[in-house]
């Protein structure tokens, strides 16, 4: 999270998502909060729910101080929206996906590679979803390959009705910035639908693929329900023995 007034900020100089979210949560009358930043760390949106205890104009107001005054962030009141619900009816926040890392495995003798992409989700940390996909070629066989990891590991996370397949991925320039676009194909309910995401590349070229590819996972998966990821790995384990046992009767 960027402090105020830092556009790229020093990475010792940010500030944990959850550490402002938990500021904007010890606001009396806010039950339930989330926080949406940008590439650069600064905050885009605050998604605040509340009672109804207290006027909604005057808990805006002491969101804005109490992130002024505790982690010196300045946040203009247009930028948090509240909703205020009775508190047995507040609704639960989604679990998001986020990523958790990725590797590239290198076979020198075979001249083969391989890249896999670990999912998490914000409200099980440890609980990891994973895809693996084969590398061929260059630059662009590793980008497709991150985009093919990381549709199969979503595909893991979403009920197993949903089917992902990855689209393109490709760069544009805006001024002195390069932004990566992917698109994924999500199958589901008989009909299919072109999900897009982007990302600014602000670093390495393979994660900013990765947050475009998740910013076109948060389109895929929205309003449905994440898969336990014990339960996901143990029918992808099962799907590949039955594959293996089809082939060797044929």
């Amino acid at each position: 999270m960027a402090r105020a007034g830092d556009l790229e900020p020093p990475p010792d100089d940010r500030i944990p998502l959850s550490e402002v979210e938990a500021v904007v949560r010890s606001v009396p009358g806010v039950e339930r909060a989330k926080v949406v930043v940008n590439d650069w760390g600064a905050i885009e949106s605050i998604h605040v729910i509340g009672d109804t205890s207290r006027p909604a104009k005057r808990v805006v107001r002491d969101i804005e101080s109490a992130l002024a005054a505790k982690i010196g962030i300045l946040v203009d009141h247009r930028r948090i929206s509240l909703a205020q619900v009775n508190t047995q009816e507040a609704p639960a926040f989604a679990p998001r996906l986020a990523l958790a890392g990725y590797t590239l495995e290198v076979d020198s003798a075979a001249g083969r590679a391989w890249v896999t992409v670990r999912l998490g989700r914000s409200d099980r940390p440890e609980a990891l979803y994973q895809g693996v996909a084969e590398a061929r070629g260059g630059g662009s066989g590793m980008r497709n390959a991150l985009v093919q990891a990381a549709a199969a590991a979503l595909e893991q996370a979403l009920p197993e009705a949903v089917r992902i397949d990855p689209g393109q991925v490709r760069s544009v320039r805006e001024g002195e910035h390069t932004i990566w676009v992917c698109t994924l194909i999500v199958a589901r309910s008989g009909r299919e639908e072109v999900c897009a995401g982007a990302a600014v590349e602000a670093g390495s070229r393979e994660e900013a693929v990765l947050r475009a590819v998740l910013d076109a996972a948060a389109r895929a998966s929205e309003g449905l329900e994440l898969r336990d990821p014990e339960a996901a790995a143990e029918a992808a384990a099962y799907g590949e023995r039955a594959d293996g046992e089809d082939g060797e009767g044929a």
